[in-house]
């Protein structure tokens, strides 16, 4: 018996990146699912430039394989576009966690990348978050996300998807899914701070456009664990604006705009130092080519 995934679209937008369906999804397959037990990670080896040239290969196939080839396309501003509910064939001769030829056991995902490694911010942030939130539904756990050159036989025969260390990558989802509902969706909960000298840093990284997000930075009086928070700015290839409102449960809201350049190829990096009593800050932001908001806050 097989089966077509009727959550696709659902897990898609867990992430809280963008979701288009590509026509026909539902029925697109060489025939059902026989199970859902993991996920297979691709990179197109498409063109260098834009953001989903890939997709009608994706989803229709080329000269020797039909399409679809995979479950999933990931474009370079994070973007999913659900393809395919049915059997893709994007895996191969395959094997991982004790299953083979995984076309037909696993979802795949084909991520726009020419082959070279250097991904987007978006999609260095969207890629562990589908995985993750595939897994999710899949009630399955990080170890059953795998990279089509840890999979693939014999081995060796894929590189994809280059620039990925799949430990890494797979620690990330592991760590995603450690509460999936708050952690996966994009914004609802930064990263883990990763230490750098005596202060904690949390990266939050924003597609290209505009954008809300709201940070929650307890800080000074309002913590029991931070003395002073800092939150800084830099763009990706375009100058950016941001208008930020800290707010405090004592009353009182003090807000700021930043124009940030971009000087000799490298962006500007305004920051400001939040206020005594902040429990949270709320950014409106406009990055047309996308950018990182940094927190960094000092122990007391």
């Amino acid at each position: 018996m097989t089966f077509f995934i009727p959550w696709l679209v659902d897990a898609a937008r867990l992430t809280g990146y963008p979701v288009v369906e590509v026509p026909g999804w539902k029925g697109r397959g060489h025939g059902g699912m026989r199970v859902t037990e993991g996920v297979v990670c691709h990179h197109t080896a498409g063109p260098k430039v834009g953001n989903m040239p890939s997709l009608g290969v994706i989803t229709n196939g080329r000269a020797g394989l039909a399409g679809p080839l995979a479950n999933y396309g990931l474009a370079r501003d994070g973007t999913v576009y659900v393809v395919a509910a049915g059997c893709a064939w994007h895996a191969g001769a395959s094997s991982w966690a004790g299953f083979n030829d995984l076309n037909d056991e696993f979802v795949g995902i084909e991520a726009e990348d020419d082959g070279d490694g250097k991904w987007t911010d978006a999609q260095w942030d969207s890629y562990p978050r589908l995985v993750a939130a595939i897994l999710f539904y899949c009630r399955r756990g990080s170890e059953r996300a795998c990279g089509h050159k840890e999979c693939c036989l014999p081995k060796g025969r894929k590189p994809d998807p280059g620039g990925i260390n799949m430990v890494d990558f797979r620690n990330r989802v592991n760590w995603l899914l450690g509460d999936p509902l708050q952690r996966i969706p994009r914004f609802s909960n930064p990263p883990a701070p990763t230490k750098k000298k005596d202060h904690g840093m949390q990266d939050i990284i924003i597609p290209r456009g505009k954008g809300e997000i709201r940070l929650i930075v307890p800080v000074g009086d309002a913590s029991k664990t931070t003395a002073k928070a800092f939150l800084s700015a830099v763009v990706t290839g375009a100058k950016g604006t941001a208008r930020c409102f800290a707010q405090s449960d004592s009353g009182g809201i003090a807000d700021w705009s930043w124009t940030i350049n971009m000087v000799n190829g490298r962006s500007e990096r305004p920051w400001r130092e939040l206020p005594n009593n902040t429990t949270q800050v709320n950014v409106q932001y406009d990055f047309p080519g996308g950018g990182t908001f940094c927190i960094e806050t000092m122990a007391k």
